[in-house]
């Protein structure tokens, strides 16, 4: 893979054999430093001309409902017109940050294909498939 961006709160990257990003988000992360972030993301995917995505939330912490209504109205729908169709999710392991996935994940898929995975083999397994 080929390292886009890397702080200590996520590190995102190209897969280029699965044509897609990778996000690997570790755990707090909110407010500017998960808005930087996710920009990060869109950046690479505009780049790339990507369509497929990969979210490792594995090691991530509960994100804040501001932050989550922030992901919902706003980054969105600048990934989908940014050209992501397909997201494949690592679940978070901590059963508080998963319980706040599994809340709010139907409002953040409108328009974007989304699957959930417990392991990265699984979720390119899927991404490659398409």
């Amino acid at each position: 893979m080929e390292l886009y961006y890397e702080k200590s709160f996520v590190k995102i990257s190209w897969d280029a054999e699965t044509g897609c990003t990778v996000a690997e988000w570790n755990g707090f992360s909110y407010g500017e430093e998960l808005k930087i972030g996710m920009n990060k993301i869109l950046e690479l995917v505009r780049a790339k001309k990507a369509t497929k995505t990969i979210a490792d939330l594995r090691k991530m912490r509960i994100t804040s409902s501001e932050d989550q209504e922030w992901i919902f109205k706003d980054w969105t729908p600048r990934a989908i017109e940014a050209g992501i169709k397909y997201a494949a999710s690592l679940v978070p392991e901590s059963q508080l940050a998963k319980s706040s996935y599994d809340k709010t994940l139907p409002e953040a898929g409108s328009g974007i294909k989304m699957v959930n995975f417990s392991n990265l083999d699984e979720a390119k397994k899927w991404l490659r498939s398409l």
